[in-house]
């Protein structure tokens, strides 16, 4: 009887291990041999579907890649816009999921000439629109010195050419990234509108999945060019109707271009206060993926607000944030961070170059090796003496600024009577100067990168000519020099300041102060100070360390006396 239930038992498991393998087989996705035996076309249909889903990203990659390997001169026509259509899409995948801008860009570049040689142009706007994105996001990070953007000249092309082909969910998503480069400061030139609603009205099938949003975006942004603000808001709000589902990426960013077309109104009007909460709301959204371009701007925004309602203390806060976070976005896209992308073939691939490179290379790097060390020994000998005199130089200099710096912070509080009995044109001067000394103490003002000397004569109330007089008799410099000179100072104390400015860079730190270009900042730095920025930094570390470690020496003698 025992023998005839343990048999049961076993036959149980097995069949039940039998049923989960089954079920889990059922689930486990294709395996990168089993997807080369597939036409393009179910390759393409697999792609799109492991698309929809943020963790399969992956495997719809590899299907895509399959299909833009077959990318060859023999290749048919009909092959050939399915190579498009996949390449398009890797692109896609490479900027919203990968972070690998620079292989989205080459996705993209060679799926538009391809696009043109085999004349499938009905995938151009989609293309186009894409290799906008890429350049949206780069020009967020290095603003162009024009207002003509590179992102704005794609999405315009994507736009006429999806009209042209009658794309219409496409020639909407280009009409509202067009006009959202502009916001909040405005909703770009009249004619962009009128050819929008001229389409809308006539040609544009209502019954197509955007068309009720894309009428409000459209109204709203009449009225605003119209500066009928409460017209605007209401035509926003409804776009919040026509937003459906939750949770998505795309939704997510749809809500944003409300809560964006909400702020640009309460802008326009300068009801910073209403613009602020719209601008906490799109903090507080939440994605599935990746927002940190739409927070590095809200940031931005957030500090320019505050600054305008005369909050300096929240403005710098959300400035350093801002600052911060456009770091990490930066690293990204200047360092073009790899793929995380790794299946089957690729591996391999990778594998054999890196063997084939080894071998090459070995009996180089046993030859070089010798000499190497040989020159490094004698290389090293002359940089520690020559380190070692360069060091005491900035620790002098180090000390030299700090001097000013605490001189300076003495005379603030101090009163001149020096010109108390001069006549009346002394006492003018003297009165002048210590305003100009009053207001250049002024951080928050004299680092806004738009400060100018015509400010500086409106903050003291006089005239230019007066004030470059006095700047020139009483400092023996211009103003662009004192200016620069003050900004320096600041930038010495961030350095210092590890506590609120240590996570930041020295580029940060530079456009913290005002500056717009790097380099003017290193040379206004070490015409000021005698030494390099990066120098002085080192020098700031290097004397903060030691009184670090001394006053580590001087607790532990206090807890362990002889």
């Amino acid at each position: 009887m025992k023998k005839s239930n343990t048999f049961i038992y076993i036959l149980l498991v097995v069949l039940i291990w039998g049923m989960t393998e089954n079920a889990l087989c059922s689930k486990r996705e294709p395996s990168y041999q089993s997807l080369l035996s597939k036409s393009s076309e179910e390759l393409l249909k697999m792609g799109d579907k492991y698309n929809n889903d943020p963790l399969k990203a992956d495997s719809a990659m590899m299907c895509y890649s399959i299909i833009a390997a077959r990318n060859t001169p023999q290749a048919s026509v009909k092959e050939k816009e399915l190579v498009v259509r996949a390449l398009n899409e890797m692109g896609v995948l490479n900027t919203t999921h990968y972070n690998n801008y620079m292989s989205a860009y080459q996705n993209l570049q060679i799926a538009y000439d391809l696009c043109h040689e085999i004349k499938y142009l009905k995938m151009e706007p989609y293309i186009l629109l894409n290799i906008g994105n890429l350049y949206n996001l780069y020009e967020f990070l290095f603003p162009p010195e024009d207002k003509r953007t590179k992102a704005g000249e794609y999405y315009r092309k994507s736009f006429d050419a999806a009209c042209q082909m009658q794309e219409w969910n496409m020639a909407i998503s280009s009409y509202i990234n067009f006009v959202m480069l502009n916001m909040p400061y405005g909703v770009g030139d009249e004619e962009v509108h009128q050819e929008m609603k001229h389409w809308i009205d006539d040609s544009i099938p209502k019954n197509i999945t955007d068309w009720r949003l894309a009428r409000h975006f459209l109204d709203g942004n009449l009225a605003v060019k119209h500066e009928d603000y409460n017209q605007a808001r209401e035509c926003y709000l409804m776009m919040s109707d026509d937003i459906k589902g939750e949770g998505t990426h795309d939704i997510a960013r749809e809500e944003y271009m409300v809560l964006m077309c909400m702020t640009t109104t309460y802008f326009q009007e300068k009801r910073y206060d209403m613009a602020i909460d719209c601008a906490n709301r799109i903090l507080n959204l939440k994605s599935h993926q990746d927002m940190t371009d739409i927070n590095v701007e809200t940031f931005r925004l957030l500090s320019e607000y505050y600054s305008a309602m005369g909050d300096d203390a929240k403005a710098s806060k959300y400035h350093v944030d801002y600052l911060e976070n456009k770091e990490k976005l930066m690293k990204n896209i200047v360092g073009l961070v790899p793929s995380q992308l790794s299946h089957r073939l690729e591996e391999m691939n990778i594998e054999i170059d890196k063997m084939n490179e080894q071998k090459r290379l070995q009996s180089l790097y046993l030859a070089v090796a010798g000499i190497i060390i040989v020159l490094a020994v004698l290389f090293s000998f002359f940089i520690i003496r020559k380190n070692k005199v360069l060091n005491e130089k900035n620790t002098a200099l180090y000390h030299r600024m700090k001097d000013i710096i605490r001189l300076d912070e003495e005379r603030k509080n101090e009163k001149d009577v020096k010109y108390k009995d001069s006549g009346l044109k002394e006492s003018q001067k003297m009165e002048l100067f210590d305003k100009i000394k009053e207001a250049m103490d002024n951080t928050g003002e004299i680092c806004k990168p738009t400060f100018t000397m015509g400010r500086l004569a409106e903050m003291i109330g006089t005239n230019t000519s007066y004030l470059s007089q006095t700047i020139n008799e009483h400092y023996g410099m211009t103003f662009t020099n004192l200016l620069n000179l003050y900004r320096i100072k600041e930038a010495c104390r961030r350095m210092e300041d590890s506590e609120n400015y240590g996570n930041l860079t020295l580029d940060a730190i530079s456009e913290s102060v005002g500056f717009k270009a790097r380099v003017t900042f290193t040379k206004a730095f070490k015409q000021h100070v005698g030494m390099l920025p990066s120098e002085y930094l080192k020098a700031v570390n290097t004397h903060q360390n030691k009184i670090q470690q001394t006053a580590t020496e001087d607790i532990n003698t206090d807890q362990h006396p002889d």
